[in-house]
């Protein structure tokens, strides 16, 4: 007899291991994680709306879903024997859910196992990301040329992608999904709720869907991929995206796999559609530090929220929720995030 397989709100991807065998899917909207903290809107609006396209997908495709919005999440699973879950991304989340009798699988959402990357940093004398990245690299024979070396003969291309903006500079606009009913009836979910959160919400303007994630994907490598090295760190206002692929909430809710964003990426490369500096700046992203980043959470996971080595104690400043400041810079980023949840400044 197959298991029920549990999938979370970051866990959206038809690859999911724990699909394999399963027969049914379990997926839980809990008002507690909703409410535990200040969310942006256009957040819960995103995750919402993402788990609610995949569950309408799956049962498309015949699955039997069962759909559940209840007050925690540990209700839900008490009615329900023999889950199944990739294992989560969050130390905390692992272990309620294993405490709540769930037994987990290895995810595939990130390249890099825990245990693999423990056993890396542990016979070292150093963590420093290059050499991490370096080694991803050759790991996945990734701009490497037969002989063993890099693309264009250098691993790190950074000093040619701190330009700064030259007058008149734009990029093309990103591309943006359309919302549908799913969309709207979220909204409409979350207006009954009585929720902490900021930000503004509305039209959606990332993707929920592995459809969109991927013309998402597409819609970067031809448009702005090729001027994403030379402008990765500019700022120029006016331009809230420039050369960014904002891909960032696809890849993780897993609605885009990360090495088929660095293949697209390595593609555009082979085929003469953009510079080595510019791709291997976005492979770096995705295959160095959002790896690395990742595995080192996981490496001191017992230990971050008793850090803290700048010994901060005061609350976040009421200007880190309204971006009401005369500090420019600061102003434009807040600003930014309040109306979008996002920004690259």
């Amino acid at each position: 007899m197959g298991h029920t397989a549990l999938i979370l709100g970051d866990q959206l991807s038809h690859a999911n291991p724990a699909l394999e065998g399963a027969t049914r899917v379990l997926m839980i909207e809990s008002r507690a994680a909703l409410g535990r903290l200040r969310y942006h809107r256009a957040r819960r609006h995103l995750v919402l709306s993402s788990m609610r396209h995949l569950a309408a997908e799956l049962r498309e495709a015949g699955v039997d879903v069962v759909y559940e919005q209840r007050d925690t999440m540990h209700d839900a699973l008490a009615e329900h024997d023999g889950v199944v879950c990739a294992a989560p991304n969050d130390a905390g989340a692992r272990a309620r859910l294993a405490k709540a009798g769930v037994r987990f699988v290895a995810s595939t959402q990130f390249l890099t196992d825990p245990e693999r990357f423990a056993d890396w940093a542990g016979s070292r004398g150093r963590l420093v990301m290059e050499d991490f990245y370096r080694d991803q690299r050759r790991r996945f024979d990734v701009l490497m040329e037969p002989d063993g070396k890099p693309a264009g003969g250098r691993f790190n291309y950074d000093k040619d992608n701190r330009r700064p903006p030259k007058e008149g500079l734009s990029a093309p606009a990103p591309y943006r999904p359309e919302e549908d009913e799913i969309d709207l009836q979220v909204r409409r979910d979350l207006d009954a709720l009585d929720l902490p959160e900021f930000g503004e919400d509305g039209p959606r303007q990332f993707p929920a869907t592995a459809a969109e994630a991927r013309h998402a994907l597409d819609d970067f490598i031809a448009n702005r991929l090729p001027g994403f090295g030379t402008w990765q760190d500019a700022m120029v206002p006016g331009e809230r995206w420039l050369f960014h692929s904002l891909l960032s909430s696809s890849l993780n809710l897993w609605l885009l796999d990360p090495l088929d964003a660095v293949r697209a990426a390595e593609a555009a490369y082979r085929d003469g559609h953009a510079d080595i500096n510019a791709v291997e700046g976005f492979v770096r992203q995705i295959l160095g530090w959002r790896e690395y980043v990742w595995a080192m959470y996981w490496l001191r996971a017992d230990a971050w929220r008793a850090d803290n080595a700048l010994g901060a104690t005061a609350p976040l400043p009421e200007v880190f929720w309204t971006g009401d400041t005369d500090l420019e810079c600061l102003r434009q980023a807040m600003t930014d995030v309040r109306e979008s949840g996002y920004a690259h400044r």
